[in-house]
């Protein structure tokens, strides 16, 4: 079997991290080279260890960093790993690149506006879970960056900014935002570079990536690249376009010997039409992923897309014995209505303890992993909640409540 690894030369022309300037199209390139699965090295398989994760978004990041001294967000962070830890986690999922922004230290991403201290927040973070064990693994959004308002506020030695104002083919605006072109090799390089700092300087399980692909379906979007590429088939293309930078990451992540794991919408066939996600090739083909969390958000009376039903969809999906499937389910909902469940609307506000209902189903299904987004909404669940979802959680690791 055949496997690619994404080979990286980022030229910063001598220049300390975050002065100096990178040409577009010049600094960077991204090219794939055939590895064998001998040449990689795989990382350590974890098909029988229970994953119990939680997602903690870049908000929450930013809430416990804004303005705080180095001791103030370590105490926050503590406190946060020390909740996941008792309420039955043992993995977390922390969003460390959102809006082409980063929470670590990067020569390629800009700060997020959040940070201005000197320390690093993500390293701060590893070294206060060091005293807990979660296994903590770095989630980025590839392709999506900031508002154009955003953007005019990054210094221009960054390459989302030169190639914003120069308005060159790595970078697209969308509804009054910018992503990173998916169809383009420079977007690619500098996706891919971002990630292999992370796999390079921090002592993370895994990297992480979530359900945000191609921005918009209009073939405007990419009309020069697609017509270049003399295919016929705009969908297929754009599908390959995703699928050789979720394989150029999986290739990083394990030649670092880490995990890469894909969390795509719990529709796949809404995921495939809209965003070219392939989640169908990822879960029945090597060399896409090692984890696979859907996001069945989803009541159990959902009218289209009900719970029990996308599970059973997604574990039948699962083709591969290097593909794990860890559902995920989520708390934002409870005591909401649910406008997209048509007659379940009511569901999440009449019904209780959904979550745990859901996370005894995947237990029930012979899934031994589960993930939660996201850690903020759980822990504004109220007591009864909480308690029946924590029973059900400690019941993946046989630990009791």
């Amino acid at each position: 079997m055949k496997q690619y690894i994404c080979l990286l030369a980022v030229f910063l022309m001598g220049c300390t991290p975050g002065t100096g300037r990178i040409t577009p199209g010049m600094g960077m390139r991204l090219e794939l080279q055939e590895q064998t699965a001998e040449q990689l090295h795989l990382p350590v398989q974890q098909s029988g260890s229970p994953v119990v994760a939680a997602w903690l978004t870049a908000v929450s990041l930013s809430d416990m960093l804004k303005g705080a001294t180095e001791a103030a967000y370590r105490a926050a962070v503590h406190q946060e790993l020390t909740w996941l830890c008792e309420n039955g986690f043992t993995d977390v999922f922390v969003q460390v690149r959102s809006n082409g922004d980063a929470y670590y230290r990067s020569r390629v991403y800009p700060r997020a506006a959040s940070w201005s201290q000197d320390f690093d927040p993500f390293q701060v973070f590893l070294e206060e879970n060091q005293q807990v064990g979660l296994q903590v693994h770095a989630w980025i959004n590839p392709y999506r960056c900031q508002t154009a308002g955003q953007m005019l506020k990054i210094p221009d030695t960054y390459p989302t900014r030169m190639w914003a104002q120069e308005q060159a083919e790595p970078i697209v605006q969308v509804s009054g935002r910018w992503y990173l072109n998916p169809a383009d090799a420079h977007a690619q390089a500098l996706i891919c570079t971002g990630a292999q700092e992370l796999l390079d300087g921090y002592d993370i399980a895994g990297l992480h990536i979530d359900d945000y692909f191609y921005p918009t379906t209009e073939p405007e979007l990419d009309a020069a690249a697609f017509a270049a590429s003399r295919s016929e088939d705009l969908t297929a293309w754009r599908t390959e376009q995703v699928n050789t930078l979720v394989a150029a990451l999986y290739a990083q992540a394990h030649a670092a010997d880490r995990i890469f794991s894909i969390s795509p919408r719990g529709d796949p066939a809404a995921s495939a039409q809209l965003l070219y996600a392939d989640p169908e090739t990822w879960c029945s083909q090597s060399g896409y992923c090692d984890w696979i969390l859907p996001q069945l958000y989803y009541g159990f009376d959902n009218e289209t897309c009900g719970f029990a039903e996308m599970l059973a969809l997604w574990q039948g999906m699962v083709q591969t014995d290097g593909v794990r499937l860890i559902p995920g389910i989520c708390t934002y909902k409870v005591g909401q209505a649910d406008d997209w469940a048509g007659t379940g609307r009511m569901e999440w506000v009449t019904e209780q303890e959904i979550p745990a209902r859901q996370a005894a189903a995947v237990l029930e299904a012979g899934l031994n992993g589960v993930a939660v987004y996201s850690s903020a909404s759980t822990r504004e669940l109220d007591a009864p909640e909480m308690e029946a979802l924590k029973q059900q959680l400690c019941r993946f690791t046989q630990v009791p409540p």
